[in-house]
């Protein structure tokens, strides 16, 4: 019986028989960051995009990538920008076009009522044009400068759950000079004027368990953002709105839509970060995924302690998960049991396959499928011969 519980330990995950609801995240449970924090595009492997509802069960434990990108965080010290209650500041970039734009910083605030983007610094930086104009001399120069938005760009608005949504709408400008021989131009003022529209709705919640270098993580609670964020982007040149040949040149336009993306971001509590994002760029419809990232910070695998069952006495155990559908198991911990009722369903709640009276073999049960089951998403219902629920899972089937 050990080797049979070490075997299962070391690459499943627990499937708690208690109620569940929608988390809430605010300013208790979102703590300020202090990265750097480490996160693996899984794009690669192919991942499904998550389905949309209450109470799923997301898992993506299966999926992991050697190609890492670090996300950095660092705390704000200067008096311009804390004297506006900002705590940290992050590395970003910002395109003209492109092959061309500027790294600036963005000056977040994190408050009772939700977490903002409310200041931007950009540091002394030249970049050549000569790939656009083939000029070697020609380039675009952006000075040091900073201030704090008007209106900030909202990241997160608490108290976050289930339906929760925001939008905001903030105005940026950022200065430079132009030299480019072929217009006459030479350290010329200049200006990039943009506003930022970015809109989120929680439009679901549940359990989250993503990959470890020791297994599957635990479940985590889970909320799933919507989020949607673009700019329009205006161009100046001594003061007057850019002339269209200098524009055609770099080939942006007045009013033009840039930085454009779609994306789901699943937050939990005890993180600023997503514990995993699906990218799905200018698609709107949220079907062609683009790129997914999961984080790698911070995650316990549902193997490095003892499970506690929070108001209950046994849990069960689902495996292997995703199956191909000749063989799934349902194995029950810490409660004995001879025969159960199950049945499967589609997510629409059509019947694939039912059973009563089925009889356990050590408290386990094995289905075989076989050829009635079609790739895709299944619920599995299992109750007691009182008619009590023992188990709801969902299971993936992948032929």
């Amino acid at each position: 019986m050990k080797s049979f519980f070490t075997l299962i330990f070391t690459w499943i995950t627990f499937s708690f028989v208690i109620s569940q609801s929608a988390i809430t995240l605010n300013s208790s449970n979102v703590p300020i960051p202090d990265g750097p924090y480490t996160f693996s595009e899984i794009t690669t492997n192919n991942p499904p995009s998550p389905t949309i509802g209450n109470n799923q069960l997301w898992n993506y434990a299966t999926y992991n990538s050697l190609d890492t990108f670090d996300s950095f965080f660092f705390k704000e010290e200067d008096p311009f920008y804390t004297s506006e209650g900002i705590d940290v500041y992050q590395p970003g970039f910002k395109l003209l076009n492109q092959n061309l734009g500027y790294n600036l910083y963005l000056e977040i605030d994190f408050n009772e009522n939700g977490v903002e983007d409310k200041g931007i610094y950009i540091d002394q930086q030249t970049y050549t044009l000569q790939q656009l104009t083939g000029n070697a001399a020609d380039n675009i120069t952006f000075p040091v400068q900073g201030y704090i938005l008007n209106n900030p760009r909202k990241i997160m608005e608490f108290p976050m759950t289930n339906g929760t949504s925001w939008e905001s709408t903030s105005n940026y400008s950022t200065n430079f000079t132009i030299k480019v021989a072929a217009f006459g131009l030479n350290n010329v003022p200049a200006r990039h004027a943009y506003s930022t529209v970015r809109k989120d709705t929680i439009i679901g919640w549940g359990k989250m368990s993503v990959y470890t270098p020791n297994g599957p993580s635990i479940s985590y609670d889970v909320l799933m953002n919507r989020s949607v964020q673009y700019s329009v982007d205006s161009f100046y040149l001594n003061g007057a709105p850019a002339p269209a040949a200098l524009l055609n040149a770099f080939s942006v336009t007045q009013g033009q839509i840039s930085g454009l993306t779609h994306a789901y971001n699943f937050y939990r509590a005890g993180t600023y970060n997503y514990l995993t994002r699906f990218f799905y760029g200018t698609d709107a419809t949220f079907t062609n995924l683009n790129a997914a990232f999961v984080t790698l910070e911070d995650l316990t695998p549902a193997t490095s302690s003892t499970q506690e069952f929070i108001n209950e006495s046994y849990a069960t155990v689902i495996f292997p998960n995703p199956s191909n559908g000749q063989e799934i198991n349902l194995f029950l911990i810490g409660k004995d049991m001879d025969q159960v009722n199950y049945q499967i369903t589609d997510l629409a709640g059509r019947m694939i396959q039912s059973k009563d009276n089925y009889k356990l073999d050590n408290n386990t049960m094995t289905l075989n499928l076989g050829n009635n089951i079609s790739t895709g998403m299944y619920m599995l219902l299992v109750k007691d011969s009182k008619n009590k629920v023992i188990a709801t899972e969902k299971i993936t089937i992948q032929r």
